[in-house]
């Protein structure tokens, strides 16, 4: 059976805003009615219905997309399944516990944001103390949210940072709860082999503050360092 034409919208749903100021999208419920009567000949018991959900993409970093289906039940008609069994019923207005389900983690503070006054980015060492504190707070996310894998990002930055010859030259073994992806490291371990055993650009260090930048900048009020000592 082949599926119609697709019907697209755009949605603007709410934000919520909580105590220390972190943003996330509010839950939100959509409906889909599909109306007509279906000749009993076409019906099957794996009628597809596609449906597609997309972020814009500059979010889509810091946010997981879930996606939940069941029955709504019509006032006075008894809906079952083709085998003859009841659909799974719920209380008018009410969604099962899980379609409200959204990663917690997205509320959680940034704990190293903002970097202490005297950090200096073009000092490994200070990268390297970073890169730990950042390791710290990424094993503590659940592996498949959105935040775990923008932490994930941040701490290969950090990494790099401590250790530019990488995956060349001699460095620490990393805690094996992170792994070795996402788009910056991976790009990084590209060039890197391409390039050789050979020593970094001069500027690398400022290619790598850029890119710490991009990534925190958005979970940071004012200056991404503070003014306090």
């Amino acid at each position: 059976m082949e599926l119609t034409s697709p019907i697209n919208a755009t949605i603007y749903p709410d934000f919520t805003v909580n105590s220390s100021g972190r943003v996330s999208v509010h839950p939100f419920e959509v409906s889909i009615a599909v109306t007509g009567e279906i000749p009993s000949h076409l019906i099957r018991s794996n009628l597809p219905i596609s449906i597609s959900v997309s972020i814009a993409e500059d979010l889509r970093p810091f946010t997981n997309l879930s996606l939940h289906a069941h029955s709504r039940k019509d006032e006075g008609a008894e809906e079952v399944g083709l085998d003859g069994s009841p659909f799974p019923s719920h209380s008018e207005g009410e969604l099962p516990a899980d379609a409200h389900d959204y990663d917690p983690s997205l509320d959680r503070d940034i704990t190293f944001i903002p970097l202490p006054s005297t950090f200096n980015r073009f000092d490994p060492n200070h990268w390297a103390r970073l890169s730990d504190s950042i390791r710290d707070f990424v094993v503590t996310l659940r592996p498949d949210s959105g935040l775990r894998a923008w932490g994930t990002d941040i701490f290969w930055i950090s990494w790099v940072g401590a250790h530019l010859n990488f995956p060349h030259g001699d460095w620490p073994k990393w805690d094996g709860d992170i792994v070795l992806e996402g788009s910056f490291i991976e790009s990084w371990v590209t060039d890197a082999y391409s390039r050789g055993p050979r020593s970094t650009a001069e500027d690398t260090l400022d290619v790598i503050w850029s890119e710490f930048l991009r990534y925190a900048s958005p979970f940071v009020g004012g200056s991404i360092i503070s003014s306090h000592f």
